[in-house]
């Protein structure tokens, strides 16, 4: 089980086996990324390592559900929206995707993807989705990550596929994140948020990861960041 792992544990790459919600945003190698919290009302951006921006995470405001539309700025599509689910022990997110996401030449697989908290911790949770990159008949399988938290500030965590960790996650200080390109109009501001570097396995998908650490981030209650308190 993940929680007998060492915290040191290396990334098993390539996964065991692909697993994804949008297969064209599979990595071919192990990858990182960078994920920044912009404001209060949880808008995010999602940088390769080397300061392009892979998605927008646009935070809807007055939203009692929290949601959170994905897209991505290369082709100006939604790829799904994060949504809080309350008063409801068994999925407390989900995503809800665009009609025709998730199915490819009407095979009648639709992509599916629910979240809920694991309370044997204090920030535990798993992540139940249909696999959209399992080959042939198992193409939609329901598959389970486990992602968990390895410190109790909660400044790491791991995410793990049938006991091997695919996905860690490390929270830095905003300012060593990069800045996302301010729109039009707009002067370029450092915030105080906080940021997230993302190892990411060959074999897994980028929307995925970026799910998990945009969850991981709401989770996690200390949005302000000094200096003082990285350890």
């Amino acid at each position: 089980m993940p929680g007998d792992q060492p915290v040191n544990q290396p990334l098993v790459s390539p996964a065991k086996y692909p697993v994804a919600l949008y297969p064209e945003y599979i990595t071919s190698s192990p990858t990182m990324i960078i994920i920044k919290q912009h404001n209060l009302r949880r808008d995010f951006t999602c940088f390769h390592a080397n300061s392009n921006v892979l998605f927008h995470v646009a935070g809807k405001n007055l939203s009692q559900r929290r949601r959170r539309t994905f897209i991505d700025p290369t082709k100006d599509t939604s790829l799904f929206e994060l949504r809080r689910r309350y008063f409801n022990i068994n999925e407390h997110w989900y995503l809800e995707f665009p009609t025709s996401a998730g199915a490819s030449d009407n095979d009648g697989i639709s992509s599916f993807c629910s979240v809920a908290i694991v309370w044997k911790g204090w920030a535990n949770f798993n992540v139940t989705f249909n696999n959209m990159a399992a080959p042939g008949s198992a193409k939609g399988e329901r598959t389970v990550l486990e992602v968990r938290a390895l410190t109790f500030r909660r400044l790491l965590y791991c995410v793990y596929l049938d006991g091997a960790k695919i996905l860690d996650l490390r929270k830095i200080p905003s300012p060593e994140a990069p800045e996302r390109t301010p729109r039009p109009g707009k002067k370029p501001r450092r915030t105080g948020y906080c940021a997230w570097e993302v190892d990411i396995a060959s074999g897994v998908d980028l929307s995925l990861a970026s799910v998990i650490t945009v969850i991981t981030a709401e989770l996690n209650k200390s949005d302000i960041w000094s200096r003082r308190n990285h350890v």
